[in-house]
């Protein structure tokens, strides 16, 4: 899985993966969707994950054509055996548009807190 470079959404909930996180998925650094709810992951959360940020990709040295991928935007994560804390390292994925961590574990990174308005 690790060599799926442009992977952009993977779907794997509902299974029966167990262990520590994925580390292949590390590599995939074009996910723009993470579904790995619903399983029997435990450890913590990986701080490389915060890595899923937008950027922009020459594809082809010495051509006009640069790629943008847009980053994580939808990471969901919930049901699972987490334990540890919520990397801060999350909060530096900056097109983050869903977050999914129910039933996994807490505390929240202060960064990612929402305030009532």
């Amino acid at each position: 899985m690790g060599y799926l470079i442009w992977l952009g959404s993977l779907h794997l909930l509902n299974n029966r993966f167990s262990g520590h996180f994925p580390l292949p998925l590390k590599n995939c650094s074009s996910l723009v969707v993470l579904d790995l709810s619903e399983k029997e992951f435990t450890g913590s959360i990986p701080a490389w994950m915060g890595n899923f940020k937008a950027k922009f990709i020459d594809m082809v040295p010495g051509d006009a054509e640069i790629t943008y991928t847009p980053g994580l935007m939808v990471l969901i994560l919930h049901s699972n055996k987490f334990n540890g804390s919520i990397p801060l390292e999350l909060c530096h994925l900056d097109s983050l548009q869903i977050l999914d961590l129910g039933n996994s574990l807490e505390p929240f990174p202060d960064a990612l807190a929402i305030s009532a308005a």
